[in-house]
């Protein structure tokens, strides 16, 4: 396992957190941090930037924002 994403999902689609510009909103209100391979650390930290996003007073887009753990296979 490489790390944790924030995704949001709507349609069947998928939006970035970073294409929203999230990760300095949980620079601000979190101590956001990064791992080797880019990703978020721990499921406790996505799960927290998860649930700060979702939140409808903070006028992020309307999606299910979503904590994904990302993987890399090898052949």
């Amino acid at each position: 396992m490489m790390g944790y994403e924030v995704l949001g999902f709507e349609y069947g689609s998928f939006h970035s957190y970073l294409c929203n510009g999230l990760e300095k909103d949980f620079n601000e209100h979190f101590k956001f941090a990064m791992n080797q391979d880019g990703f978020i650390p721990s499921i406790e930290d996505v799960s927290r930037y998860c649930d700060y996003s979702n939140d409808d007073d903070l006028g992020t887009e309307p999606v299910l924002w979503l904590p994904w753990a990302i993987f890399e296979y090898s052949k």
